[in-house]
């Protein structure tokens, strides 16, 4: 139980601190840009994501189960950490050069946003270091990972509080963005290294076509439910960068900031506890799905009280740190702040689903949640503009991630187990009944 709470304080550690001084400098970028070039650099940090699902194909999911699964078998996990970075550096290259490609056929002639995108889309490449991230904290290691993302985090905030201050061009803040991620990803690497294992020692050996076909086998589908879940959580910008103004893709570009910034809890909640609840599957399925229960309940009351909190305070909170010119984003933040708690419920039963052998139902509901926002969005954006896009994202939201579990019968524990934890929200039962250890 230690090394959990150890491992959730470290992660929580790390996203607190990214949370006040991240948040600190977006607002001084945000109030030094104007709700205007704001929209555009969320836009261009935003285009590359398009193409984040083919750069992860689904693994992240996968190898956590993986790493669990082979914890008595130290060759097995370098193994996975091998045939994982490979991948997702082929799949991460091949990605690149498809954006960039989109970028040149709808952006080439606005030279400012083709360079910007050009160079957000080497995130693509670079993300691939999530395959030794995912290890550390498989183990409960999250220390590590940490460690190495506050270095990079706090280079790359000392050079945008220069660039503030000397007023540098947006260009050069997405410059930092790219320095950040390469400080990162050297870093895990030569730590792993070590630590743990040579990457480039006996990769011939290690990594074969029957190991690999084996992890695409599994990750498919969630690769293309990683695709929808990006539609339907980020084509809202898209419509309105296309269907409205780029004012409106900057007021809610400041709503998301302070909406989305909390799901980093779910996650680390989930990631935490998960490897000591999954020991329990093969051996007592009872004490199984009743720790899967308190993990949802955490979840939900948590999700809950951040979204009432923000709700209520929104636009004083916008105000405070946005200042008088986005103060119209309070009313969007009080929307959107409400799909956090469908986001959490369903971060948590990700690894639920993958065990129960769901990816392909997970892969139908997501699309049917993306074809739903999308939608919504054509007939919302137009009227209501930003305001609209908040809207349709709390109803696709809740439907993809609760409603749509009772359509098939092996889902249905998951609805039982996330409605429970929402009358017991409401009834103001213990969140956590079950002791794990």
């Amino acid at each position: 139980m230690w090394k959990i709470i150890s491992n959730i304080g470290w992660i929580f550690f790390d996203k607190i601190f990214r949370l006040l001084v991240g948040m600190l400098v977006s607002v001084w970028i945000a109030r030094y840009l104007g709700p205007d070039e704001f929209g555009i650099l969320n836009y261009a940090v935003l285009f590359p994501t398009i193409f984040v699902s083919v750069a992860g194909f689904g693994l992240t999911n996968t190898l956590i189960v993986d790493f669990v699964s082979a914890n008595n078998d130290p060759e097995k996990q370098h193994q996975l950490v091998q045939t994982g970075l490979l991948i997702k550096l082929v799949m991460g290259t091949l990605a690149y050069i498809a954006s960039c490609s989109l970028n040149y056929v709808l952006n080439s002639e606005k030279t400012v946003l083709f360079q910007l995108i050009n160079f957000t889309s080497l995130v693509l490449i670079l993300q691939s270091s999530d395959v030794i991230e995912t290890y550390f904290q498989s183990q409960t290691k999250a220390k590590t990972s940490v460690i190495i993302k506050l270095i990079a985090f706090a280079i790359a905030s000392i050079l945008r509080t220069y660039a503030l201050i000397a007023r540098e061009s947006i260009f050069f803040l997405i410059i930092i963005n790219i320095v950040e991620l390469s400080i990162a990803y050297i870093l895990i690497i030569v730590i792993y290294q070590k630590k743990i294992a040579s990457i480039f020692f006996n990769i011939r050996k290690n990594i074969k076509l029957g190991f690999i076909q084996q992890l695409v086998i599994v990750a498919w589908p969630i690769m293309f439910t990683e695709f929808f879940v990006f539609v339907y959580m980020r084509v809202d910008q898209f419509m309105l960068e296309a269907m409205s103004t780029s004012k409106e893709l900057g007021l809610y570009g400041a709503a998301l900031r302070l909406s989305e910034t909390w799901y980093f809890i779910a996650g680390a909640i989930t990631t935490s506890f998960y490897p000591k609840i999954a020991s329990s599957w093969h051996t007592n399925k009872e004490k199984f799905y009743n720790q899967y229960q308190d993990l949802l309940n955490v979840l939900t009351y948590i999700s809950i009280a951040l979204a009432a909190f923000v709700s209520i305070f929104a636009k004083q909170l916008i105000k405070l740190l946005y200042g008088q010119q986005f103060v119209e984003a309070g009313i969007i933040l009080s929307i959107h702040i409400w799909a956090g708690i469908f986001v959490f419920t369903g971060i948590g039963t990700n690894s639920l689903m993958i065990i129960k052998n769901l990816q392909k139902f997970v892969l139908f509901k997501t699309i049917v949640g993306a074809t739903l926002n999308i939608g919504l969005n054509l007939w919302l954006i137009p009227k209501y503009g930003a305001l609209g896009a908040s809207v349709a994202t709390l109803i696709a939201y809740s439907i993809q991630a609760y409603v749509l579990n009772l359509l098939q019968k092996d889902a249905h524990i998951v609805f039982k187990l996330q409605s429970k934890s929402f009358v017991n929200f409401i009834t103001f039962q213990n969140p956590v009944s079950t002791k794990f250890n």
